[in-house]
C-alpha cells in the first residue's frame, strides 16, 4: 500500500532522481550567483528555497528508505519463519532405541511367478524367476516398473 503511493506520488525512479538533479541544479546555482545574490541582499530568500527544496527531497527519500526497509523486514520475517520450520523439523523425535533400520543392501526376489490374463488360454508369465538387488533408495522399485507395495486397482503386482 505504501509502496504503491509512493510510486504513484514518484511516478518512478527516475522521478527520484530528477527531484534529485533538481536540487543539484538549484544549489549549484546559488553558490554560482552567491556574491550578486548578497550584493542585492537576497541570499536569505536563496537560502530559505534551498531549504525548502533540501527538505522536500529528504521526505521523499525517508519514504523511500521505509518502503525499502519495509520490504527488507518482510523478506526476514518470511527467513524466520522458514528458519522456524526448519528447526521444528530437526527438533522432531528420532526413532527408540532398539529400531533398526531397513538394512543398506536390499533386494527385491520373485520366485516361479506365473500369470494368465482372463479368458485367455496360456500364460503370459509362466514360472519366471527374478532378482532385484541394490542399495535402499537405488530405485528398485521404480526400475522394475512396480507400482509400489499398496498395489492398488492393480490385477497385477510383484
Amino acid at each position: 500500500m505504501i509502496k504503491t503511493r509512493l510510486i504513484k506520488q514518484l511516478g518512478s525512479s527516475s522521478r527520484y532522481f530528477s527531484i534529485y538533479h533538481q536540487l543539484a541544479d538549484t544549489f549549484l546555482e546559488k553558490m554560482q550567483g552567491m556574491t550578486t545574490l548578497k550584493v542585492y541582499q537576497n541570499d536569505s530568500s536563496a537560502e530559505q528555497e534551498l531549504a525548502e527544496e533540501s527538505e522536500h527531497f529528504r521526505q521523499i527519500t525517508m519514504k523511500v528508505l521505509t518502503m525499502q526497509l519495509g520490504s527488507y523486514f518482510h523478506i526476514g520475517m518470511n527467513g524466520m519463519k522458514a528458519s522456524d520450520q526448519i528447526f521444528a523439523f530437526l527438533d522432531l523425535p528420532e526413532k527408540a532405541a532398539g529400531q533398526t533400520s531397513p538394512p543398506k543392501k536390499m533386494s527385491l526376489t520373485v520366485s516361479e511367478l506365473s500369470f494368465t490374463y482372463p479368458d485367455a488360454d496360456q500364460a503370459a508369465l509362466n514360472q519366471i524367476n527374478l532378482s532385484i538387488v541394490g542399495l535402499s533408495g537405488s530405485g528398485k522399485s521404480s526400475g522394475s516398473g512396480s507400482p509400489g507395495p499398496s498395489c492398488t486397482g492393480a490385477t497385477f503386482c510383484f
